[in-house]
């Protein structure tokens, strides 16, 4: 009786044990079958613990740290080995993966190295999604919901272009005709090569002047091969496409010219201006008759456009001649607009879009799509240079710096500040820089920082010329231009002359907040400026008073003079004194 019972207890034993090892088993098979995807994840997903815990539901588990809550990843601190098998989510992209071991982290306390599958994915899918949203909004109010006036108002490198490009195949999905303005030849030809590669339905015109023709050839004759672009040659080609695009000096011509084999007498259903607060209110009216429906899509930070028309006419009315587009459409017209505002910027990064908005776009709300530390300039190193390798690092490490040199009164171009500024690009280039960033995936392994991804911003066409006359042969592919012309354009880093430099007073010319929003917003990577030392004491010296004449509800010296002190105040952080 005793042995039968001692067998009966060995063969519940044995039951109770193979089934334990069954039931190890299936959850490691099923373990497996999670973590596949990937060599990484496989090795890692065979690396469990043997020791008993006690498993613990993520409700009473330990909190996350700071930075993970931050970073949206991570387990909870001090979770034993099996509760995180069981209970550790690692969350990327939206999905749940089970991960054994706790991931390694970077310096800034988020899982960011490679192998850590922990990280939050960059974009900012928040971010992105409710810039996604608010494009969507334009379309269907401009295009689909037939809205009279659209404003749209954007920060420095929203995707308008983007936007431009979503309102042209909407109306070419509703049959809807559609005029769209651009500024420049570059931006023509910019926005004419995205439609050629990514539409699928319908024909768009692209309508170039002599001078695009002569500059963009090449580019053109490319255009014009694909199904989805037919470039225009004579005017009377406008009647046919149901969307043409060319630049707004183009459309003013044409529509007011009294020659009637070049006059357009076509009328738009929509009309869509790229760029508005850089076209001056007398371009704009020029060819406002040829649109039954007006969006207008710009910056408000960047500079004011200007014209040479006679301004007798305007005279009396509360717009001028050179008043930006969508300022003298709300200010003459008695159409009240639908405004949009887009809340992200995808070319600036998270520390300069603080920054950016802060100082220049206190009235619109908007952030980085891109999250903390996802970009990243590296620099070989080799030969400290003094304060010019000094320099560098910090607008690697922060995103912004300022070189201040000793202060002295001289020239507006001074050769100095010139040299300065040509050294800084050469030494970028000599030490090898190279730009990573983990979205888009082509930068993620690292890419070298080219001459052409180089601007050198100045105010003034004297002081570029002593730029590109101190620039060595091996830094001449670097872009030097003033302010005025780098608009819309955008560079991985980028160098400038500030404005106020080795100047006694504080002018309105020098204060203008536009010409400084452009300088520090053009970049994706780092911005670094150079100047003289006694910007801060001017700006004390000559504080504007503020005293708005009245009946106006904007003064433009004194918000000018509140940016640049923001702003410099900012730099001031990141600066290094030459000797």
């Amino acid at each position: 009786m005793a042995r039968r019972s001692t067998e009966r207890s060995s063969r519940r034993r044995w039951s109770w044990s193979w089934s334990r090892v069954s039931a190890r088993r299936e959850w490691i098979s099923k373990s497996w079958s999670r973590a596949r995807g990937g060599r990484e994840r496989a090795r890692r997903s065979r690396s469990f613990g043997t020791s008993r815990s006690v498993r613990r539901s993520r409700s009473s588990a330990s909190p996350r740290s700071e930075s993970e809550r931050a970073f949206g990843c991570g387990r909870a601190r001090n979770t034993p080995r099996l509760a995180a098998k069981w209970n550790g989510r690692w969350h990327r992209g939206g999905q749940s993966h089970w991960w054994p071991k706790r991931a390694p982290t970077s310096p800034s306390g988020c899982p960011r190295s490679p192998g850590c599958w922990g990280a939050r994915v960059v974009p900012d899918t928040a971010v992105a999604s409710a810039a996604d949203a608010a494009m969507n909004a334009v379309v269907a109010d401009a295009v689909a919901g037939g809205a009279q006036l659209v404003r749209v108002e954007a920060p420095p490198g929203a995707g308008k272009t983007r936007l431009i490009k979503r309102m042209v195949a909407a109306a070419l999905e509703s049959g809807e005709s559609m005029m769209v303005a651009v500024q420049t030849n570059a931006q023509l030809i910019d926005l004419a090569q995205g439609l050629a590669d990514e539409l699928t339905v319908g024909e768009v015109g692209v309508w170039p002047s002599g001078a695009a023709k002569d500059e963009y050839g090449k580019e053109l004759a490319r255009i014009g091969s694909s199904r989805r672009v037919r470039v225009l040659q004579k005017t009377k080609e406008v009647a046919d496409p149901l969307v043409v695009v060319a630049v707004a000096a183009k459309w003013a011509h044409h529509a007011s010219v009294r020659r009637a084999n070049q006059r357009i007498d076509r009328r738009f259903q929509l009309g869509v201006v790229d760029e508005a607060y850089q076209m001056p209110a007398a371009t704009l009216f020029r060819f406002g008759r040829l649109m039954e429906r007006l969006a207008l899509v710009g910056d408000p930070g960047q500079l004011d456009p200007f014209t040479e028309v006679d301004t007798a006419r305007w005279d009396g009315l509360p717009a001028s001649a050179a008043t930006p587009g969508p300022r003298a459409v709300d200010a003459l017209s008695d159409v009240e607009a639908v405004v949009h505002r887009l809340p992200a910027s995808l070319r600036l990064d998270a520390r300069a879009a603080r920054v950016v908005q802060r100082c220049f776009y206190p009235d619109l709300a908007f952030r980085a799509v891109s999250v903390e530390d996802d970009r990243a300039l590296t620099l070989e190193r080799g030969e400290v240079a003094g304060a010019t390798d000094e320099v560098l690092d910090l607008a690697a490490e922060h995103g912004w710096a300022l070189l201040e040199l000793p202060r002295r009164l001289g020239p507006r171009d001074d050769d100095e500040v010139a040299g300065a500024l040509a050294g800084l690009a050469e030494r970028l280039l000599s030490r090898n820089a190279r730009v990573r960033a983990t979205w888009p995936e082509t930068l993620r392994k690292g890419a070298p920082l080219r001459p052409e991804s180089i601007a050198i911003a100045t105010s003034h066409r004297d002081q570029r010329d002593r730029v590109l006359e101190a620039l060595s042969d091996e830094a001449r592919g670097v872009v030097v231009d003033t302010a005025n012309r780098l608009q819309g354009r955008e560079f991985d880093v980028l160098l400038a002359w500030h404005p106020l430099s080795g100047r006694l007073e504080a002018s309105e010319f020098h204060l203008d907040t536009g010409r400084l929003c452009v300088m520090a917003s053009r970049h994706r990577q780092a911005c670094v400026f150079v100047c003289r030392a006694g910007i801060g004491d001017a700006l004390e010296d000559h504080q504007p008073s503020g005293h708005r004449p009245k009946g106006s509800r904007i003064d433009r010296e004194h918000d000018g003079w509140v940016a640049h002190q923001r702003f410099f105040d900012a730099l001031s952080r990141h600066r290094v004194r030459s000797a």
